[in-house]
């Protein structure tokens, strides 16, 4: 657990120093070296959580049931004829990290923070979902396009990550309601959204029922297995309300905020940031009674939401107040990332800690990791 605990207070240290420091040399050096150090940490992960094995014997042409989309398939068939299966989830991780380096950039000189801070709010994300990170890379990709006005490019990125992660459909309801007057619509509907909650009518229940009754196939019954009616809780969350509060002390500075964006960007980029906000509480307030699908959904949202505490941050005068509000945002992200660790999931599926490098050098290839997998997967119900 040291090395975990070490990682969250490393990256806050540094991510502190990332928002203070003006002299951009010095920003490019912590920023190359973080990004060198995390490379390594994060995609040199080797048997970590659960997806790991399933992963590792598709590449290996192990045959298989789950819905797996045709990109994946294709890229995974190609790379396995001439590398190694964590090799080819370390460029993967790798891609995603300067995806993300130049997605933050185009905001802020604190993009070092903002990279280290996406990797603790989504850790298990990233060190198991691998389709989804080259969907999620290809998103961001697309993003800097839509605020370059390359919309048909953008559309065409955001097409092409569907191929390795279907979830990514959802970017293109969000890339409609990027005006100012629709913006408005969805903030009305996600305080409806609050209030159906409170009388406990859920509008997601009867839309699973629908599809239900509508169509069947591979991609619709992992979204049943998702919405599984074991796995619904209130959305009243204190992660909803963390969301609520950075919106709303955004909404509270919005003229300073704007002003400099349209400085430095266009009113695209406010419109994108305030758009993708509200939009991640649309999915959180609707879909969030399941959170594995909300949370799946979530994450082609955080990098702007993260740029937007960002904003926020920097919207602060003195470095009294600067530094109460960075030690709320990583009290916050601290609590988040103990609860994840805090389960029988995580002590067995994560702990030690193991790198693909470091193994290759020892010849530490224990197997207990895969019993532990399979082990997890027969009794399920039970250990959560």
């Amino acid at each position: 657990m040291a090395i975990y605990y070490s990682f969250i207070f490393l990256s806050f240290l540094v991510g502190w120093f990332d928002v203070n420091i003006k002299t951009t040399y010095i920003k490019k050096i912590f920023m190359w070296t973080v990004l060198f150090i995390l490379s390594l940490f994060m995609g040199f992960r080797y048997k970590l959580g659960l997806d790991w094995l399933f992963y590792s014997d598709l590449y290996n042409g192990t045959d298989f049931t789950l819905a797996i989309e045709p990109g994946y398939l294709l890229i995974s068939r190609l790379f396995s004829l001439f590398l190694n299966y964590w090799v080819f989830q370390y460029i993967i991780t790798l891609v995603l990290i300067l995806a993300l380096a130049s997605f933050f950039k185009i905001f802020s000189r604190g993009y070092t923070f903002c990279i280290l801070v996406f990797f603790i709010y989504q850790f298990g994300f990233n060190a198991e979902a691998v389709r989804q990170l080259i969907s999620l890379s290809l998103v961001l990709i697309a993003y800097t396009k839509y605020l370059d006005k390359k919309i048909l490019l953008c559309f065409v990125l955001c097409t092409v990550a569907v191929f390795f992660h279907a979830s990514a459909l959802v970017i293109f309801p969000f890339l409609l309601i990027l005006t100012q007057a629709r913006i408005r619509i969805i903030k009305i509907i996600c305080y409806v959204g609050v209030f159906l909650s409170l009388i406990n009518v859920y509008p997601i229940d009867m839309v699973l029922k629908l599809l239900a009754g509508l169509t069947s196939n591979a991609f619709v019954e992992k979204i049943f297995w998702y919405g599984d009616s074991g796995n619904a809780n209130s959305i009243l969350t204190f992660s909803l309300f963390f969301k609520f509060l950075i919106i709303w002390l955004m909404e509270l500075r919005s003229s300073q905020i704007t002003k400099k964006l349209s400085r430095s960007l266009n009113e695209r980029a406010v419109v994108f940031i305030y758009g993708a906000s509200y939009f991640m509480l649309l999915i959180d307030i609707y879909l969030g009674r399941y959170g594995t699908i909300s949370t799946r959904l979530d994450v082609y949202m955080i990098p702007v939401f993260i740029v937007g505490i960002l904003l926020a941050f920097n919207e602060f005068k003195n470095g009294f107040s600067k530094n109460i509000f960075y030690l709320f945002v990583i009290a916050y992200f601290s609590i988040n990332f103990i609860r994840f660790t805090d389960n029988y999931y995580f002590h067995h599926m994560y702990v030690p800690y193991r790198n693909y490098v470091i193994d290759a050098i020892i010849g530490n290839d224990e197997i207990y990791r895969e019993h532990d997998v399979i082990y997890y997967w027969d009794n399920k119900e039970r250990l959560q």
